[in-house]
């Protein structure tokens, strides 16, 4: 005669082996893609009219509070392939990328309230010049102020992007109300909002 399992037990062995299952399941899911990053081109026009392409790379985390899970900034990355690859990459959002007397410039905005590296600017700008030596991180200069953004002020990190963002295209999306008045044009007096 063949022992038949108690239906009790057998009941409890199909639960359990579907909570192994849902727990493999979800920690192959957190596992999976702690990283992404969301690569364009973008069309750039400089205050001289000229318009240069550059390409640019957000760089995201995983990030998980409880049981939600969602994408958190990490880097910024803009690639320039006619000036040799020179590439900046901070911790920031860049907004601003222009021409003075002849030297690029580049001008970002801290994402959050405060930055290890860079803290609490005021007015809300790190500021970088193009140098020999690549991008270096200069004081905020004056003749950024009433100038408008002309990069792409919030890449779309759920969806991506197209392959390359006209001007036409970046200055509608810029215009929305959700991105804030001191990233559109720069300005000495920022709102403190931290």
């Amino acid at each position: 005669m063949i022992a038949r399992p108690d239906p009790h037990y057998a009941h409890l062995c199909k639960n359990l082996r579907w909570y192994w299952f849902c727990l493999i399941a979800m920690a192959m899911f957190t596992l999976s893609g702690c990283y992404r990053s969301v690569d364009f081109k973008e069309d750039v026009r400089l205050s001289s009219g000229k318009t240069i392409e550059i390409e640019r790379k957000v760089h995201l985390d995983r990030s998980c509070e409880g049981l939600s899970c969602g994408w958190a900034f990490k880097r910024s990355e803009i690639i320039m392939h006619d000036m040799q690859n020179i590439t900046w990459s901070q911790k920031l959002n860049p907004i601003l990328l222009d021409d003075n007397e002849g030297r690029y410039f580049l001008v970002a905005t801290v994402v959050g309230c405060d930055d290890p590296e860079f803290g609490r600017p005021d007015p809300r700008y790190v500021q970088f010049e193009l140098t020999n030596n690549g991008w270096q991180r200069t004081k905020v200069k004056p003749y950024i102020f009433g100038r408008h953004a002309n990069l792409l002020l919030a890449p779309n990190w759920y969806t991506g992007e197209p392959k390359t963002i006209d001007v036409p295209t970046k200055e509608m999306r810029n215009s929305i109300a959700g991105v804030r008045s001191y990233m559109k044009v720069l300005s000495p007096i920022t709102p403190s909002n931290c």
